[in-house]
């Protein structure tokens, strides 16, 4: 019984042994790799989003993976605008996730366990914080609150939070996935070079 050649994907997978394949292997898995970085790295590759960051983790590793299977099927003779489109994409959503992670990314440091912890919070503060923490920063109010979600949805209207949260999660996870897209673009662009030259 004769063996059958590979399929097209498997090959397409197979070609991430390149330099190219394993960096979009790494960006896709930056959501899990960071959480084992120290938090002030680590809210740099990926936002803390309180009780809901495991999953979130996983959903944009997830998302990064599908971008992998997608960019097969979006894939043509025409890579190089393909990758610059994506690499574009990946430059906006990082520009956004740079600007909300200031806006709503708060870092408190606690020299007592020679640790920091990251939070975010919202876009608006609440009743109670307007009324209570008038001329308090952010970062003392959470010192003086504390940083569970519980205390950050008293500061901050719980919209705000949960609109904070989502739009921190869109912009890192467009981020990953332009970025994979890319750099998937780039593996498929040489694979076609490559078999062209045979």
């Amino acid at each position: 019984m004769s063996r059958r050649p590979p399929g097209p994907i498997i090959e397409y997978y197979k070609s991430f042994r390149s330099i190219l394949g394993v960096l979009a292997a790494l960006v896709a898995a930056s959501p899990l790799l960071s959480k084992a970085l120290p938090a002030e790295a680590s809210q740099h590759i990926f936002p803390p989003l309180g009780q809901i960051e495991s999953l979130a983790r996983v959903g944009a590793v997830a998302f990064a993976i599908l971008a992998t299977y997608v960019a097969f099927f979006l894939g043509s003779a025409n890579g190089t605008a393909k990758v610059v489109i994506s690499a574009l994409l990946a430059l906006a959503f990082f520009v956004a996730f740079f600007a909300l992670s200031s806006r709503l990314v708060r870092t408190i440091d606690i020299p007592s366990q020679n640790a920091a912890f990251a939070v975010s919070v919202g876009f608006e503060r609440s009743d109670f914080a307007k009324n209570n923490f008038a001329n308090y920063s952010d970062w003392d109010m959470l010192r003086n609150r504390g940083m569970s979600d519980e205390e950050i949805e008293k500061l901050w209207t719980p919209n705000s939070v949960i609109a904070g949260r989502l739009s921190l999660w869109s912009s890192c996870v467009g981020f990953v996935v332009a970025s994979v897209f890319a750099l998937c673009f780039g593996v498929l662009f040489q694979t076609s070079a490559a078999k062209s030259l045979n």
